[in-house]
């Protein structure tokens, strides 16, 4: 059984109604976006549970992200406060 999504953009309820505001082409974009995002997660899901898969942390082009996964590991082992 799959979990429901629910979301919905924020936005103040007067922004709605004001006439110069494009909110089909936001509101279309953002559900475009999300949507993008959750069959994103749920193929990587599949990826990490196929028998293929080989586990690594990063790809050659994350470096920085691993650089900065380290910054933050170090400071917790150092006792510094994050």
């Amino acid at each position: 059984m799959r979990p429901s999504r629910y979301c919905r953009p924020r936005a103040e309820i007067h922004r709605w109604a004001a006439a110069d505001w494009k909110a089909i082409v936001q509101v279309d974009f953002w559900d475009t976006v999300n949507r993008q995002g959750w069959r994103v997660c749920e193929l990587t899901q599949q990826g990490v549970g196929s028998r293929g898969f080989s586990r690594g942390r990063y790809t050659a082009n994350e470096h920085t992200v691993h650089r900065f996964d380290r910054m933050v590991c170090e400071a917790y082992l150092s006792g510094a406060s994050v």
